[in-house]
This record gives C-alpha cells, structure tokens and sequence, in this order.
C-alpha cells in the first residue's frame, strides 16, 4: 500500500512537472509574441509619422503652389488689360 501510494505521488509530481514545462512554454511563446506585436506597433507608428511628415511638405508645396499660381493669374491678367489698352 506505501508503494501504491509512492507511486502515485510519483506520478502525480511527474504529471505537475509536465504541466509546469508546458505553461512554462506557452508563457515563452506568449511573450515573444508581445514582443513581435510590440515590434511591429513601432514599425507602424514610424511609417505613421513619416506619413504625417510627407503629408506636410505635400500641403506646404501646394500652398506655395497656389500662391504662384494666384501672382501669375494677376500677372496674366495686368498683362492683358495693358494689351487691351495698347489697342
């Protein structure tokens, strides 16, 4: 009857040591995957605020653009009415 029961605590501890490595494994896996989500979060957050940048100088050059384009309009305009006049 002691043996059974030495038995049994030894499958028992075995089983417990099985279990143990398994959670130990599933919790390796979980964290590395935290860490590759965590990687790519700061991939996007980069490509983010690069976007955020180009999206800037785009903006300032259409603003300048439209600038131009109005002093040329005025130029355009000024030029005519001097035509229209010489005639």
């Amino acid at each position: 009857e002691i043996e059974s029961s030495n038995n049994n605590v030894a499958d028992a501890i075995e089983k417990q040591t099985t279990a143990t490595h398994e959670i130990t494994h599933n919790i390796d896996e979980a964290s590395q995957g935290t860490a590759d989500v965590a990687a790519n979060i700061e991939i996007v957050h980069e490509g983010a605020t690069e976007t955020g940048w180009h999206s800037n100088n785009v903006n300032d050059a259409a603003t300048e653009l439209s600038e131009q384009a109005q002093k040329l309009h005025d130029v355009v305009e000024t030029f005519l009415k001097d035509v229209q006049k010489a005639i």
